[in-house]
């Protein structure tokens, strides 16, 4: 008798997790987890696990934010902002982010500032929804360490959230094209959280945006061919090479004003 209740127990719990997988995202604090990331900053967006699977891939998710205006977080291969851990109650525990993005060119925002986000996806046993939960703010230059701005997570969420609704959005690289809509701003997730339990002690409205993104033309990969990439070679990384030099001067030699 235990034994076939062992089963139909086991088979209870197969069918809770697979309909989590079809669900738009599960609240971290139904399994002991928070809409916080571990450093006390909010997860004030969620791409939700009703969109389009591709856009919820690691490629596909990468592609996405290109498609909107945000470059991988990374400069050279390495981030200047310190790593983020967060607990999605899917049963994973706190996760390192599983990336980072910023906004234009991602050497050049990591030294001048500006609108950026964090991600994870919950997808563990408890939870395994696929949905990407973000935390985006605005943050100042990194000769002010990358605080936060005044009012800087609902600028991050709201920058972010303007620029992917902005009708078909197109990734340059493979030829993705992307539509997305805010299908709830969920005030509920957030709530009770004031200012002095956030990082830097600034506020939020509280709101949580939710998307739903949508694939309306799969590309062919990256739109360059590599017999055009090799010819370029070196000189197609000057104007890149300059604008990251001004970027440096900017963020670290001091403005000097004539008396």
């Amino acid at each position: 008798m235990w034994a076939k209740t062992l089963v139909v127990l086991s088979l209870l719990a197969q069918v809770v997790v697979a309909a989590n997988s079809s669900s738009p995202y599960v609240n971290p604090a139904q399994n002991g987890g928070k809409q916080l990331t571990l450093q006390k900053e909010p997860l004030n967006v969620i791409v939700s696990g009703e969109s389009d699977a591709y856009a919820l891939t690691s490629d596909g998710f990468e592609s996405f934010y290109r498609a909107i205006g945000f470059d991988v977080g990374s400069c050279a291969g390495r981030s200047v902002n310190d790593t983020q851990r967060a607990n999605l109650g899917d049963g994973n525990g706190n996760v390192v982010q599983a990336g980072i993005a910023r906004w234009g060119n991602g050497c050049i925002e990591s030294l001048t500032g500006g609108n950026h986000f964090r991600y994870w996806v919950q997808n563990g046993t408890q939870a395994n929804t696929g949905a990407i939960f973000i935390a985006a703010s605005v943050e100042e230059p990194i000769r002010q360490n990358h605080m936060i701005v005044s009012n800087g997570y609902d600028l991050g969420r709201d920058w972010l959230v303007g620029n992917a609704t902005q009708g078909t959005r197109t990734d340059n690289q493979t030829g993705n094209e992307f539509t997305t809509s805010v299908v709830a701003n969920n005030t509920s997730l957030l709530r009770g959280v004031s200012a002095s339990s956030l990082n830097h002690d600034i506020g939020t409205d509280g709101v949580v945006s939710v998307l739903r993104v949508r694939v309306t033309q799969r590309g062919n990969g990256n739109t360059q061919s590599t017999s055009k990439n090799a010819q370029t070679g070196f000189a197609s990384y000057l104007p890149g090479a300059v604008t990251v030099a001004g970027a440096l001067l900017a963020a670290f030699v001091p403005v000097v004003v004539a008396a």
